[in-house]
């Protein structure tokens, strides 16, 4: 049965996500959809001193109706990724395989892409590779027919095209979608609920739901691996 996940493009996101990337045949990755403020399209969490702190990359003034392809890198992120690397740095230099990590992170933060959508998508490419994530990635503007729909129709009509029985989403999909509306299209549509390992974090109060990057700085890349196992599918 053929696993489906369908899923806007976020910049270094959570363990969940990428839970999510590998337990499919085929990720759709949103390049046509309507980019929000104070979303996670551009932003994240990070461990600082004990505590979560939000990082993020500068979004060009634009319409707010463009799509996340459409929109562009501020051109102040010139000279903002400075100080963005520095925190980067305060934050997990003593960290244990921070040496490993910092090279991509540097190789992500330095893109020369001012796309949005190829911005962000360069970094989940890097977080794919260093975890040897295999998933077939399809941008969602090449599931011709789709783009005019929304919602759960979108979604149905992006598995119909692919030939997906089984659509994949994250919790926050609950409050969205309703099984029997898959069910009725002959599709299972299952919510992957992630199980957080704990690990050490400099010895201060575990923080989970952080950013992918906390992840790796913290544990070897087998370890993750395992970790992207650890859910339930409800």
């Amino acid at each position: 049965m053929k696993r489906i996940a369908v899923m806007q493009p976020y910049f270094l996101p959570y363990l969940g996500y990428f839970q999510m990337v590998n337990a499919v045949d085929h990720f759709v990755i949103y390049d046509d959809i309507q980019y929000t403020k104070q979303s996670w399209f551009n932003r994240n969490r990070f461990f600082l001193n004990g505590k979560p702190h939000y990082f993020t990359i500068p979004v060009k003034k634009d319409s707010d109706f463009l799509n996340v392809d459409e929109r562009e890198v501020s051109p102040d992120y010139q000279y903002q990724k400075k100080e963005l690397i520095a925190r980067f740095e305060l934050a997990y230099k003593k960290a244990p395989y921070f040496d490993q990590v910092y090279p991509m992170l540097l190789e992500i933060l330095n893109c020369e892409e001012r796309n949005l959508y190829r911005f962000i998508r360069y970094s989940f490419d890097c977080v794919c590779d260093y975890l040897k994530i295999d998933t077939k990635v399809i941008p969602s503007s090449w599931v011709d027919g789709e783009e005019n729909l929304s919602g759960k129709e979108r979604l149905i009509g992006i598995c119909e095209k692919l030939g997906g029985k089984h659509y994949i989403n994250l919790p926050g999909g609950r409050t969205l979608y309703n099984k029997k509306d898959f069910e009725r299209k002959g599709i299972q549509l299952s919510f992957i609920d992630p199980i957080f390992t704990e690990y050490d974090q400099f010895g201060e109060k575990f923080i989970p739901g952080l950013s992918i990057l906390d992840v790796m700085m913290f544990n070897p890349v087998d370890k993750i691996k395992e970790m992207l196992q650890r859910f339930e599918l409800n």
